[in-house]
């Protein structure tokens, strides 16, 4: 993740006061996005996945 400006690719998306930006290419390929938080022993920041499978290389 990174702070960017939205282009006129992008979409912009408002959830709980926090401005997700995308390329809508993502949007058209994978749906909706999980964004979650883990502090683990190994691992700790941020992961953004797809919520439900895309199309694997």
């Amino acid at each position: 993740m990174v702070l960017d400006e939205p282009k006129d690719t992008d979409l912009k998306v408002t959830v709980e006061g926090y401005d997700f930006i995308m390329d809508k290419d993502f949007d058209d390929m994978f749906g909706k996005f999980v964004i979650d938080y883990s502090e683990g022993f190994l691992r700790k920041g941020f992961t953004v996945r797809p919520s439900r499978g895309g199309s694997g290389c």
